[in-house]
């Protein structure tokens, strides 16, 4: 299953930020919060903050059902 998230898109943000939720919402925060440290300081926006929060909460809800 981790083949599935192996790298294949062009751009890394997004692709960070997709594996950031996707493990996130499977409860797997140390993974989650790896690949959001993977974003540099300078490309952090709304939704890779929410989701960080979210990771330190511990929370696994989809974002959705939490804004």
């Amino acid at each position: 299953s981790d083949k599935l998230l192996a790298p294949q898109l062009s751009n890394p943000k997004a692709h960070a930020l997709d594996l950031a939720e996707l493990y996130r919402e499977l409860g797997r925060f140390e993974e989650a919060q790896l690949q959001i440290s993977k974003i540099p300081e300078n490309e952090t926006g709304i939704t890779s903050k929410l989701i960080s929060d979210l990771i330190d909460k511990k929370e696994i809800a989809l974002i959705r059902y939490r804004m």
